[in-house]
């Protein structure tokens, strides 16, 4: 029985209350502070207020106190008449010691027990332990001829069962099953892996490579229970994953190893000792190579071996046992005075370590295994290029033969005198629609084209995607239908006598092209408006209008603004994506010195400020070194970045820069990313709350909102554009960069205005609607509902009727505008307010610092007066069109 003290106590004397006891000794704990880390105190010396009065044969007190400081070799018991008295056991130390526990082995255990310590064995004792329930077992005496008698009733002592010592295979022979035999094959049942012999084997059926089940089952029933040891399994068709799991029912089963990495014939498993009857191997995945056969995949076992000890400990009569033959009932016990258990801390440390890369180990057979079939198709098609070339060389040589004995006559040239007229629309014709091609069948048919020999309409990118001639528009959609699988061997796609053909321009011979101005009454010439690069949105005459107003522009080129890389934006196909628009930067922009950090090339996009939003964008890179994202970018030395970096252990993180100075407010040591995978990252900005989350990309859709890894409050900077950022990486890019904006801020009317200390106040947000009355500067809440709410980019018509001392609110989407009694107007955060037929714009549309409606940080209102007469005061909403008609 053990006792652990609440504190270290020092001690030299040790007083145990009791009434007999077979050991009593301390337990000191090392500076290591460890559970592990214990040593074992030996106890110099004993004494007892009670002894048993019994001498043996060598004229020694048989009982006596000291008979407990040494477990086995007798023990210390009191007399028998004290039910109503307290026993004391003193164990003295050779010198003061720190204990941190008690141990104490009982031979007849007491009703309560408790420990008191001394420093010199004087009164009085200071108790650590109080008297409690001790509810301890008896043990067991060691005989003098060195059997271990059970100090129960009877005469029974501890003995073993079983032909000898060693392991035996329990397995062999007994009852086995399979889930998914071989049909009609007796040959390789699941009995031949437990026969003993190494000539035959189990295997199951054969399994396509993409129908393999997601588990096999082989069930052996060992006939009664035992305490399995090892499981030793030689393999004629491995399986790279496994799992042994054993139950005592045949129900329940309780997991017991699992091997995930497997590439060996021979594998030996600890089943840790566990108790059980049946024993199930769960088969989860085929070795791609060793467990194959042609192009099937399957499992095999030559032998399957579960190993449980000879013998099993029993109890039983002390004169039976003592006939054995072979020794099994003697017992000889060594005395240890002290046990260093740290010993086995670098074992268990190593078998952490094990388990460690075996995890590691498994991922990147899993990535390996994903990408076989990617190799085996690119050998295949370097081999078939190889032979292309090789059949090019022999005809480029055979042409080259014929052209040199080719002899050189003099010919006639005729030339046309006439003069030639200009040509016009002769481009490549674009389809715009599936339903042209039923069309352009019907008229080539019609003004007699030969169409024996196909009309190309487009020709394809290499990567599944068709374009028209000219390689300007993406026609993939229109032409790619019901002969889509004829698509997948051919480069060309065009008009034939059936209609829609796929073939090879290499080796078919075409009649005409079509040729287009590609220019009709649904698709006139684009009227546009020319800029450059340098021309802001903001505060531009070229975009002055009313809201609603619609404009095209003809945005300039090469208008990307980053700093040192080599940035751009193309459709070079990455990571499995391809034929869009993806930002990719591809130059190794690192520090000259290591030791210096933050040194990377940014790009950001110019004349842009986003307040509240999410930012999404998906990222994948190569190479090890960082990826940042920039948002509410003032410039490069004003902005919050997130990063993920693989270097250096890998994490994420946000910083906020400012004036060129990092500061780290957030992190998670996740590893950073993974080369080679696509990342979706998501940056919600509502005020002064930042959310972020990152997903890797997945086949399975995204039903829900992802969690966010990064979730804080700073407000630092509300505004800003958004910029990518690459420190170190071989390459990194960036695709569907997207921004969303999300409603904020609150509009509203005044009236029954008198002075700005006194008014009526209407406020309306995303989510309610509230009217509040302001007296001698103070505000109260009229009333407020939840159920009305403005709309983002459309018309939200309210009326405020008010007559002396009633106020009615009506609010929609539709009908007349808003009658405003009162030309006074009134705006948090929102760039445009239309009342009635004026616009009131606010003062500064793009400033950073909104106004935060009343009362929340003080009771402040702000008022802007406008001209309704002039032009510079009120702009006319929409050429004062009706609501209807807007």
């Amino acid at each position: 029985m053990k006792w652990h003290l609440t504190r270290a106590v020092e001690i030299g004397f040790l007083l145990c209350l009791a009434s007999k006891a077979i050991g009593c000794c301390g337990l000191e704990q090392g500076e290591a502070a460890d559970a592990i880390d214990k040593t074992y105190i030996k106890i110099a010396a004993a004494e007892a207020s009670s002894v048993y009065p019994s001498v043996g044969t060598n004229g020694m007190r048989e009982y006596s106190p000291d008979q407990a400081l040494t477990k086995g070799s007798g023990y210390w018991s009191s007399e028998g008449n004290h039910k109503n008295d307290v026993v004391s056991w003193t164990g003295i130390l050779t010198n003061r010691r720190t204990v941190d526990g008690i141990n104490i082995n009982w031979a007849y255990a007491p009703g309560k027990v408790s420990i008191a310590v001394s420093f010199d064995g004087k009164e009085p004792f200071q108790e650590v332990v109080p008297f409690q329930d001790v509810n301890a077992p008896s043990g067991t005496e060691l005989q003098p001829n060195n059997q271990l008698k059970l100090l129960k009733g009877g005469s029974f002592c501890l003995s073993q069962e079983g032909s000898k010592a060693g392991m035996t295979n329990v397995a062999k022979d007994k009852q086995a099953k399979a889930s998914h035999p071989r049909p009609g094959d007796t040959s390789h049942g699941p009995g031949f892996a437990i026969d003993g012999h190494s000539e035959t084997y189990w295997a199951s059926q054969n399994f396509p490579a993409n129908a393999v089940p997601a588990a096999v089952f082989f069930d052996i029933d060992l006939g009664e229970k035992y305490k399995l040891n090892t499981a030793a399994i030689d393999w004629e068709y491995p399986a790279m994953s496994y799992s042994i799991t054993i139950s005592e029912d045949g129900k329940a089963f309780t997991p017991c190893t699992s091997n995930h990495v497997n590439s060996l014939y021979s594998t030996l498993d600890d089943l840790k000792s566990q108790v059980g009857r049946y024993v199930r191997l769960t088969l989860e995945k085929p070795h791609p190579v060793n467990g194959r056969i042609d192009n099937d995949l399957l499992y095999g076992i030559r032998e399957f071996a579960i190993y449980s000890n000879r013998l099993r400990s029993i109890v039983q009569s002390c004169g039976v046992a003592k006939n054995s033959s072979d020794a099994r009932d003697k017992y000889f016990l060594e005395l240890v005075a002290e046990v260093d258990f740290t010993s086995g801390n670098e074992l268990h440390n190593a078998g952490e370590a094990v388990a460690r890369a075996s995890a590691q180990v498994a991922q990147h057979e899993t990535e390996l295994e994903a990408a076989m079939p990617m190799l085996a198709t690119c050998k295949a098609d370097k081999e078939q290029a190889k032979e292309k070339l090789v059949s090019l060389e022999a005809k480029y040589g055979s042409l080259s033969d014929q052209l040199a004995a080719l002899v050189i006559n003099p010919s006639v040239i005729l030339v046309k005198k006439s003069i030639l007229s200009p040509a016009y629309g002769l481009e490549p014709i674009h389809l715009h629609s599936a339903n042209q091609l039923a069309s352009l069948h019907r008229m080539l048919k019609f003004i007699g084209v030969d169409l024996n020999n196909p009309v190309p309409l487009g020709i394809s990118n290499g990567r599944g995607a068709f374009y028209s001639l000219d390689m300007k528009k993406d026609i993939t959609g229109y032409v790619m239908g019901a002969n889509a699988r004829e698509a997948q061997d051919a480069n060309t796609v065009g008009i034939g006598g059936e209609g829609l053909e796929f073939f090879d321009s290499s080796e078919v011979e075409m009649s005409a092209i079509i040729c287009s101005t590609n220019q009709d009454a649904l698709n006139p010439p684009p009227a546009y408006m020319d800029i450059s690069c340098a021309t802001p949105p903001g505060g531009n005459a070229a975009f002055d209008g009313p809201p609603g107003t619609s404009l095209t522009v003809k945005c300039p080129q090469n208008c990307l603004f980053s700093g040192a890389g080599i940035w751009k934006v193309g459709e070079a196909p990455v990571g499995g994506r391809g034929g869009r628009r993806i930002l990719s930067q591809t130059a190794v922009v690192a520090p000259a010195n290591p030791g210096i950090a933050a040194v990377g090339t940014y790009a950001s996009v110019r004349n842009k400020r986003f307040f509240d939003g999410i930012l999404s964008t998906d990222v994948y890179i190569s190479g090890s070194g960082s990826v940042g994202i920039g948002f509410r970018m003032k410039d490069f030395e004003n902005m919050f970045l997130f990063e993920m970096r693989q270097a250096n252990g890998g994490f994420k993180r946000l910083l906020r820069i400012a004036d060129g100075t990092p500061i780290e407010v957030a992190r998670v040591d996740d590893g950073g990313y993974l080369e080679g995978k696509w990342y979706t990252v998501r940056i919600e900005m509502r005020e002064a709350r930042l959310r972020i989350s990152v997903v890797e990309e997945s086949t399975a859709p995204v039903v829900v909102e992802p969690e966010a890894i990064i979730d804080l409050i700073d407000g630092s900077f509300m505004s800003g554009s958004i910029g990518f950022f690459t420190s170190e990486v071989d390459g990194a890019y960036f695709d569907m960069v997207r921004v969303d904006a999300l409603p904020c801020g609150i509009v509203g009317a005044v009236f029954k205005y008198m002075d700005p200390h006194n008014y009526m106040l209407f406020e309306m947000s995303p989510t309610f609607a509230r009217l509040r009355k302001r007296a001698d500067g103070l505000f109260t809440t009229a009333a407020k509902s939840f159920l009305g709410g403005y709309k983002i980019g459309e018309w939200n018509n309210i009326t405020i009727t008010f007559n002396g001392g009633t106020v009615v609110v009506n609010a929609g989407r539709g009908g007349s505008p808003i009658p405003i009694f009162s030309v006074i107007g009134r705006e948090d955060t929102v760039n445009h307010v239309c009342l009635k037929k004026h616009c009131l714009p606010p003062k500064h549309p793009l400033q950073e610092n909104r106004i935060v409606p009343n009362p929340f940080s003080s009771a402040v209102s702000v008022f802007t007066e406008v001209d309704t007469e002039g032009e510079a005061g009120v702009q006319t909403c929409l050429n004062r069109k009706h609501a209807l008609e807007r």
